[in-house]
């Protein structure tokens, strides 16, 4: 997607926004209206950091008005601030906030800014690949529960109801992108969504539940803004059926010290995947055959959709893959666009046997991951003088790349190390650290890492547990000894 510019009438920048997520845009999408300009950063469809001009929108005047931060705290914090240090960062080292909670007020921020947004023409300019400070907290949430949050802040109004036209047919999302989202509903709505079945209108579904008109316009004004259902003039011919997706909050205490070996070989059958794919016919993309039947090649590309969706990336052992996921998506979707259509199929089939790209060149993949292996290793080590000089910026991407290519377990421990000098990448490095222990059960600095990671989070069951670890294999270690005495 290139640079695009435009103007939206009101409430339609929920639309543009789902059109960013279906195309898994990177980059930084601009809004402005009469309120001042604001800022949203994407990857991959998903909206990674927001800023605001608008004085009332910042962070600091946020959490005066939450009521976690006095306006005097607010001015005295404001003076201790350094030249290029970011506000969040400030607050973390000040102790004001703990990074936990500093991401939920960042999430609740996003929502505020979101709902204000939705009801209002703005004009906007989308600039793909744009990066914003790679400092900046990264906010792990979905498009759908943005959407969500946005939507439920909004006072029931003109805006909701314009969103629901009580004579269409209220219809599953027929995007699979959309309808596989990973969202928390509310009661009413997962109870709302459970009762669409295609083939009943508004004004037919509103008699069916029990909700109070203000609940049920609330409710379905979500679903439709967030892409979960959309409103069609007819019935379909063939209604979607909904699993849904409805996303259990995750509960970090309820997290094993390390990945379990399923969720270790997912990470590296995920990254492994990504770098091939793409050289894949659409046959192999999809694991059919070429004799394979249009059923079977709905079912496989269902089936994939749900298992390669980005929003997996919201799961803890791929918390960090989520441009991985996207390129597997959009891979295989291709391969369905083309195959699913009985024309273009045919051409292809036509390519295929003439170009006789069915065979694998087993020579050329080898090369290929021979030469990703050499670079994983110019990279780290690459890194390892850039981390000896103290450049800790420079280092990270090269140890993100090494760990892409290569993701051996020393490499996760210093792209861990790395990643906890920032506060606010704590779910990250202990993602690293997670997956480095399990391809490496004896690796003890990234056992101590671990230890030491959930200590100063006061989890001190979850530090100890890390600690045995590390003593059930080498009972003498002084510095697994030492951090047990301080825990108990």
């Amino acid at each position: 997607m290139g640079v695009s510019t435009g103007q939206l009438g009101a409430g339609e920048v929920a639309g543009l926004l789902r059109r960013l997520y279906q195309g898994l845009a990177s980059g930084r999408l601009e809004l402005r209206n009469q309120q001042g300009v604001r800022w949203f950063w994407l990857e991959a469809g998903q909206v990674r950091a927001v800023e605001s001009e608008v004085e009332e929108e910042k962070l600091g005047q946020w959490l005066v008005d939450r009521g976690l931060l006095e306006r005097e705290q607010l001015a005295l914090t404001l003076l201790r601030q350094e030249n290029g240090e970011l506000f969040g960062d400030l607050l973390l080292r000040q102790g004001v906030v703990e990074a936990e909670q500093l991401h939920e007020e960042l999430v609740e921020r996003a929502a505020l800014i979101l709902s204000r947004l939705l009801p209002a023409p703005v004009s906007f300019e989308f600039k793909p690949g744009e990066k914003g400070d790679p400092r900046m907290c990264v906010l792990d949430v979905t498009m759908g529960d943005l959407l969500l949050r946005a939507i439920r802040r909004l006072p029931d109004g003109e805006i909701l109801q314009k969103l629901i036209n009580p004579k269409a047919f209220v219809c599953a999302q027929s995007d699979v992108l959309l309808r596989e989202q990973k969202v928390h509903l509310s009661a009413s709505e997962a109870f709302l969504l459970s009762r669409v079945n295609g083939r009943t209108t508004t004004d037919q579904l509103r008699r069916l539940v029990p909700f109070s008109e203000e609940d049920f316009v609330k409710a379905l004004a979500g679903l439709i803004t967030a892409g979960l259902v959309e409103l069609s003039d007819a019935p379909p011919q063939a209604p979607v059926r909904l699993a849904l997706t409805q996303e259990e909050p995750e509960v970090l205490v309820d997290e094993t010290v390390a990945f379990e070996p399923h969720q270790a070989a997912e990470h590296q059958r995920v990254l492994k995947l990504a770098s091939e794919i793409e050289r894949q016919h659409y046959y192999r993309r999809l694991g059919l055959s070429p004799g394979a039947t249009q059923d079977q090649i709905h079912e496989r590309y269902r089936e994939l959709a749900r298992m390669f969706h980005p929003d997996r990336a919201s799961e803890p052992h791929l918390r960090t893959l989520r441009s991985e996921l996207a390129r597997i998506f959009n891979a295989v979707k291709d391969a369905y666009d083309t195959l699913s259509d009985p024309e273009r199929r045919a051409r292809y089939d036509q390519f295929l046997r003439q170009a006789e790209a069915g065979h694998e060149d087993f020579q050329e993949e080898e090369r290929r991951r021979k030469a990703q292996l050499e670079l994983a290793r110019a990279s780290k080590k690459q890194a390892d003088l850039l981390l000896k000089a103290g450049d800790y910026g420079g280092a990270l991407p090269l140890l993100e790349q090494a760990a892409r290519f290569a993701p051996e377990a020393d490499t996760l421990l210093l792209l861990a190390r790395v990643e906890l000098r920032n506060p606010m990448w704590g779910q990250r490095a202990l993602s690293h650290l997670r997956m480095a222990v399990s391809l490496d059960p004896q690796l003890t600095p990234a056992w101590l890492e671990l230890a030491r990671f959930w200590f100063k989070r006061r989890q001190v069951q979850r530090a100890l547990a890390c600690v045995e670890k590390v003593l059930e294999y080498d009972p003498k270690n002084a510095e697994a000894l030492e951090l047990r005495r301080q825990m108990k």
